[in-house]
C-alpha cells in the first residue's frame, strides 16, 4: 500500500448572481496546481488550491488542506 499527495485546483464561476463550484482539477505537484490557478484566476471569480493526501488504491483519502 503507498500513499500519494495529490493537489486539486477548485474554479468557481457566477450564475444567476451566485458562485457555482465547476470541475476540480487533480496536478501531482504543487507548483503545476498554483500555476494552474494563477491562470484560472484571470476569468474565475473565485479559486481554490488544496492539498489531499492518501490511499489511492482504496480510495481513502484525510481531509484536504486549503493552500490558496
Amino acid at each position: 500500500m503507498f500513499k500519494v499527495t495529490r493537489y486539486c485546483v477548485l474554479p468557481y464561476a457566477m450564475q444567476d448572481g451566485r458562485l457555482v463550484r465547476g470541475d476540480a482539477m487533480q496536478f501531482y505537484t504543487k507548483e503545476e496546481a498554483l500555476r494552474e490557478a494563477a491562470r484560472r484566476r484571470r476569468r474565475a471569480p473565485k479559486v481554490e488550491v488544496y492539498e489531499v493526501t492518501g490511499w489511492p488504491v482504496q480510495d481513502l483519502w484525510d481531509r484536504p488542506v486549503r493552500l490558496g
